[in-house]
């Protein structure tokens, strides 16, 4: 659906030249929603606004269905950007119009005809739950409100994709899994591409099928979330999804275990398993459980009392039951799986 290949984008600051996206290659497939997240200037807002030309990257290719965007005169890019919608941080709406003109806006332009406006309209108010609200100002609304009269307006012309530039930065916790909610309806509905740029692990947990992890301009990881979160492959993947980073390892005797939990491994009995098969004593230092895509994971962090013969035991069998294993000495890995 989305094929990004090898883009660069450079800003220049007094005198001094930033390199915004550096070689970003990336596939988002139709039906996906798609997480790109990163800190502040990683370069996540820079790659969703080239995708649909609101920025023109220095090189490489955005290539959405079967166009190429690069290659596309400014009328042409007109008639793609219609089936690509946008939502944003602050929302956008026009103060001066009600929320029924709000939405109405971009079929005006189209100069689509009043009664198809009102049919549209008044289906879109309806599904995102705002019928009553038709001839209320954006002054009288709230934040999620706002928002999801943002959403019925990215979604007026029909679009294929729909880019969601920190769509919930603004909006509290609740509000925040309300939008997220609706979203992942639209996504199941109408069968729409969502790209979701975020600084909030959360809300990748909350939506994203896959996701990419950028810093300072460049992919550090890639893949589905589920594989991300369960077995992050990356050092600086793992910073991001780690929760017991901050826990401090100590070097007496015995190993410090990190161990991730997913899918089959997550309901079962481990521990006392291995307190049972190996004779040794466990001490759990930290854990977590958390649902992604409604699949569960766990992570623990255990002090097994074992030597060195029975340990490579242990983490054999945890390997065979679905369990990732790290052995931490030191504060250092030593051997990871």
């Amino acid at each position: 659906m989305i094929k990004i290949k090898n883009l660069k984008k450079t800003y220049k600051k007094e005198n001094i030249y930033v390199k915004a996206i550096d070689d970003v290659s990336l596939d988002i497939e139709r039906g996906d929603i798609y997480g790109i997240i990163g800190l502040s200037g990683a370069g996540k807002s820079s790659l969703v606004r080239c995708i649909n030309m609101l920025e023109r990257p220095d090189s490489g290719e955005v290539i959405v269905g079967k166009v190429n965007m690069g290659n596309l005169s400014k009328k042409e890019l007109r008639d793609v950007r219609k089936k690509i919608g946008m939502i944003f941080q602050g929302f956008n709406l026009l103060n001066s119009k009600t929320v029924f003109e709000n939405i109405a806006f971009p079929l005006r332009i189209m100069k689509v005809s009043e009664d198809e406006i009102k049919e549209k309209v008044s289906k879109l108010l309806k599904l995102v739950d705002l019928t009553d609200k038709a001839h209320a100002y954006p002054s009288n609304l709230s934040g999620g409100q706002k928002q999801r009269v943002g959403i019925a307006r990215a979604l007026a012309n029909d679009p294929e994709v729909l880019l969601c530039d920190e769509a919930t930065s603004a909006l509290d916790p609740k509000t925040t899994k309300q939008i997220l909610a609706l979203l992942k309806d639209i996504n199941k509905n109408l069968g729409l591409t969502i790209v979701v740029i975020t600084h909030e692990m959360d809300v990748i947990k909350e939506i994203c099928n896959k996701v990419t992890i950028l810093e300072s301009g460049k992919i550090i990881d890639s893949g589905n979330t589920i594989d991300l979160f369960s077995s992050p492959s990356q050092e600086k993947t793992r910073h991001f999804v780690d929760d017991d980073k901050y826990y401090p390892v100590s070097s007496d005797s015995g190993y410090t275990l990190r161990l991730g939990f997913t899918k089959g491994s997550a309901g079962q009995p481990i521990i006392s398993q291995i307190i049972k098969k190996f004779g040794v004593d466990v001490n759990i230092v930290w854990g977590s459980i958390e649902y992604i895509q409604e699949i569960p994971i766990g992570k623990l962090l255990i002090k097994c009392d074992a030597q060195a013969n029975i340990i490579d035991e242990i983490i054999s069998f945890l390997e065979k039951s679905n369990v990732r294993v790290e052995v931490i000495e030191n504060a250092r890995n030593t051997r990871a799986s």
